[in-house]
């Protein structure tokens, strides 16, 4: 496990929360989505932040581990907003491309 998993983790957890908003989804996905749908990707927001931050935590302890992990959900939320901003629709496969690579990057 590295900070570069935590960081990938983090950009998946990002996306998952951007997409679940109505303005931002409608953008990346063309039309409005259903409550179903949002609530899945706000569940899995959250999901995905908490393996984040037990990531960091087992890296660095809870000290530092916190810190770092700050750090890098807000890197990782201004790379989705300025993604969101300027190219809505790669979000989802952006997000999708970090989640593997976060998984990948456990298993090496």
């Amino acid at each position: 496990m590295s900070e570069c998993a935590v960081l990938l983790l983090a950009f998946a957890a990002a996306a998952c929360g951007c997409v679940s908003i109505d303005k931002h989804g409608t953008a990346v996905f063309g039309g409005a989505q259903k409550s179903v749908v949002t609530a899945c990707l706000r569940a899995a927001s959250w999901m995905l932040a908490a393996a984040s931050y037990a990531s960091a935590i087992a890296i660095h302890g809870v000290g530092i581990g916190t810190i770092e992990w700050i750090c890098l959900i807000g890197l990782a939320a201004i790379a989705v907003g300025v993604l969101v901003a300027l190219r809505p629709r790669w979000l989802p496969p952006a997000g999708a491309a970090a989640l593997a690579g976060a998984v990948g990057l456990t298993f090496l």
